[in-house]
């Protein structure tokens, strides 16, 4: 009896708890298959983008080369012969000023650590705007030495597709802040945020200057302050206030941050900014 007892009072056998646990498992095995299901709708739908994205691309290039093919053909053979020799210039101009960039003095860093808190709509128009910076050193007076750093996942999957194994641009996966070509170069750090309390007054060579590579409001607002905060880098923000009165929003494009850059190495002067901002970024 006492035996029994024993088994009765330090035992309670429940036959629910297996059952239980088994639903459980299976509920598990249930959301697990659900997260994968939607992993691949998610990598399939990013494919698609690309693909609409890159022939996107393709048609405008193809309607530019229609267009241009219908201009030509509308010229006296003197006309063409100008046409072609100027552009062959152009061409050749604008390849010196990538290889001047590669070499220059006057740098700029691109930290693409906030990608990943990104929507690939966001993604794509960060590499985007990547593309237009590139295309303004072509033209740049004085072009700029380009860093982009953790350069992996989804960024460099985009920008890959633009073409930008062939750009002259210093790629690296890790952060600046261990890339030696950027610690070692005993030039100063400064991290542009338009939450800085510091106005940016100068662009110099003895500077690196540092943009954070985010597109919406929500990852942009603070981050690039306090990331720097935490690195011990100074920060400044571009003189929007002082030359422009009726911003309505301080937060800018990529492009336009390295235009307002570049154009003040054309007299040292921050003047040009006024044409540089986009009409829709004013209070009307």
């Amino acid at each position: 009896m006492e035996s029994d007892n024993f088994f009765e009072n330090d035992f309670d056998f429940n036959p629910e708890f297996f059952s239980e646990k088994i639903i459980n498992e299976e509920k598990l095995k249930r959301i697990d298959l659900n997260k994968e299901i939607k992993t691949k709708l998610y990598e399939d739908m990013k494919k698609e983008m690309r693909m609409k994205t890159r022939n996107k691309r393709k048609e405008i290039k193809k309607e530019k080369r229609h267009e241009r093919i219908k201009m030509v053909s509308q010229m006296t053979k003197e006309e063409r012969i100008k046409f072609y020799t100027e552009k062959e210039q152009k061409l050749i101009q604008q390849e010196e000023n990538l290889l001047k960039g590669m070499k220059s003095q006057y740098t700029i860093v691109f930290d693409m650590d906030y990608v990943h808190l990104m929507k690939i709509k966001e993604i794509k128009s960060l590499a985007s705007q990547l593309g237009n910076c590139y295309n303004l050193n072509k033209k740049f007076k004085i072009p700029f030495k380009y860093f982009l750093s953790n350069y992996e996942g989804e960024i460099k999957q985009e920008l890959e597709a633009m073409g930008s194994k062939n750009w002259h641009f210093y790629f690296s996966e890790a952060n600046f802040t261990d890339i030696k070509e950027i610690t070692n170069s005993g030039k100063n750090l400064i991290y542009l945020s338009p939450d800085s309390n510091d106005i940016l007054t100068e662009v110099n060579s003895n500077t690196i200057y540092i943009i954070g590579g985010f597109v919406d409001k929500p990852v942009s607002k603070w981050r690039s302050l306090n990331k720097a905060s935490n690195l011990n880098i100074k920060t400044a923000r571009l003189p929007l206030d002082e030359y422009l009165k009726c911003l309505a929003n301080p937060v800018l494009n990529v492009n336009t941050v390295v235009e307002i850059l570049g154009s003040y190495l054309e007299d040292f002067n921050f003047n040009r900014i006024k044409g540089i901002i986009p009409k829709r970024m004013m209070n009307k």
